[in-house]
This record gives structure tokens, sequence and C-alpha cells, in this order.
């Protein structure tokens, strides 16, 4: 640890010293540019180099179009979330398949066919990360999942007509939005792109394992329903209200940064398992998928809250 003083310059603006031989390290001289980032009470400074950074450079990738189409979709997500301006799908005989094509691509926001031909499909990424904010699109994630979670209640209670339609439909939602904050927090990870957005490196990672969290919630409220037939026990109900309930409060505590409550989500963990336990011991088996996907709610919901927690331990370690 280095000791510096501030030094006053001119009539609004203060300057400070930097350590020779960091700068030597960092290969930097006289007139290059540093990027300051503002953590709490501190300052991050990093080096910066406007020549080895081009955001207009055109990066291109190409994927094989084959049967196997869960392959297809895992590469064309990694493509897209990698921020690629140019995809290029291959394969023969693609007009047969252009309504699937179409359809993922329709999922990815921001992202469109803009060639086409028998073996040949170009995609252009259109985002201008300018216009999205990861806060924003998180809250309208969070909005989704909770009208899933009602469409869930409305199933156990016996009201299951367009149920599975209405949450797959939502789950999509859910799955389009968290894949664009995904690739908005890649391209976070460009100096210049975070400065854009606002974030630093703390911040991105804290979206991302958030999101990530938020949407495996959404994964398991969409399956929940294909299993549950007939009367439901009140013991399962009041076990999947305690969840929702577990769900809201983790979500809060991120959007208020209270840390208080995301304790207090993490010690009610045990209460909900023994409750499914309960449950598990006493139901019959046809409620083992039901409670199995409950479970792992009950697990991501006290991650949404250990995600405020490593947050806030990473700023106390700077202190």
């Amino acid at each position: 640890m280095a000791y510096r003083k501030l030094i006053g310059f001119g009539d609004s603006s203060f300057v400070v010293s930097l350590p020779k031989e960091w700068v030597e390290k960092n290969g930097l001289k006289k007139g290059d540019g540093l990027l300051v980032d503002e953590v709490n009470s501190e300052l991050k400074i990093r080096p910066f180099n406007s020549n080895t950074i081009d955001n207009n450079k055109i990066t291109e990738i190409t994927i094989d179009y084959t049967n196997d189409k869960q392959r297809f979709k895992a590469e064309l997500i990694y493509a897209y979330i990698s921020n690629f301006n140019l995809i290029n799908i291959v394969g023969k005989d693609l007009q047969k398949n252009m309504v699937d094509i179409r359809s993922l691509v329709e999922s990815l926001a921001a992202l469109e066919v803009v060639q086409q031909s028998s073996n040949k499909v170009v995609l252009k990424d259109l985002l201008s990360i300018s216009e999205v904010v990861p806060y924003d699109i998180l809250r309208r994630v969070d909005r989704i999942i909770l009208s899933m979670m009602e469409d869930v209640d409305n199933s156990i209670h016996g009201n299951r007509d367009g149920i599975i339609e209405a949450l797959q439909q939502k789950e999509t939602d859910v799955n389009k939005l968290a894949n664009l904050i995904f690739k908005v927090l890649r391209r976070g990870l460009n100096p210049a792109d975070g400065v854009k957005l606002g974030l630093n490196v703390d911040d991105i990672f804290y979206y991302w394992e958030l999101t990530l969290f938020v949407e495996k919630v959404g994964d398991q409220l969409k399956r929940i329903p294909r299993h549950v037939q007939g009367k439901v026990d009140l013991q399962v109900i009041e076990a999947y209200s305690a969840l929702v309930n577990q769900y809201k409060n983790a979500m809060k505590a991120n959007f208020t940064k209270n840390v208080t409550l995301a304790l207090d989500v993490i010690a009610s963990k045990g209460d909900i398992f023994n409750k499914l336990d309960y449950c598990l011991d006493k139901l019959p088996r046809d409620y083992v998928y039901f409670l199995e996907k409950m479970r792992a709610m009950n697990i991501y919901c006290g991650n949404i809250a250990k995600v405020l927690l490593k947050m806030g331990m990473r700023s106390s370690d700077k202190k």
C-alpha cells in the first residue's frame, strides 16, 4: 500500500500521483487513458487504451445447422450472448427448417434475419446498449415470475384451464429477457461499454448471478402444474405459499439492498424444507415430482439472497 497526498488543481479539480512501478508494469506513458470506477467510497483505477478497443469492429461466427436442435440452440445462444455482430447459419435445405430457426431467433432480443437462402441464413445483432438498463430488465423478469407464481397458485387450487400454455409463454419471456441481460453484461466487460452502462466488474458479476438464479426459479414454476392432478393437499398449498413469500423477500432484499432481510431468507430455508419433508413423508408418491420442484425453488431463493450478501462481502473486503 502506498500513501499519496491529494493536490488541488484549479478551482474544481484535484489530482493524485500514481506509483511509478504500477505505471511501468502496465506499460503506460504520459497521455494514456485511465478508467476510474467509483465503488462505494473508493475509486478503482485501471488502464484504458482506446487504440486496442474498437466498438465498431465487425465480428462474426458460423454455426452449422444439424438435426440436433438442442445443440444448435445452445450454439446460437452462445453466439448471441458473446455479442457477435453477424451470425451465419449454414446447412443443407435450410428452407425446410426456417420456421424453427425464425422461432428461435425471435426468442432473442435485437437479433434479426438479414439474409436468407437455401443453404445460408445471416443474423445481425441490432442491440444498442445505451438503451438497455440491466436493473430495469431484471425488474420486468421479476414481475413475470410473480405472475407465474400466481398461475401456479391457481393451478394447485384447481383452476387449471390454459395454465400450462400460459406458463410456457411466460417462461419463454423470462428466458428472452435473461439472455438479453447476459448479453449486455458480457458487453460491460469491455471497459468502454462498462462506462456507458455505468457498471463496474462487481456490478456485472452481481447482476449475472442474480439473473441466473431468478431464471432458474422460472424453470421450476413452469414444470409444477404438469404434475398437479386432482385436489392438492392443504399442507402442500401452505408450503407453496411460504415459498412464494420466500422468493418475494429474497428479491425485495436485493432491490432494497436489505442485508437483514436477505439473512432472514437464508434462515427460513430450513423451515420450508421441513414443511416439504413432512409432505413427502405423509403424502402419496404422486406428489414427489411436484415437491422436488419446490425444494429446488427454495434452494434458488436462498441463492438469490446470498448474491446480495456476497456483494456486501466484496465491498467490505476492499475497506
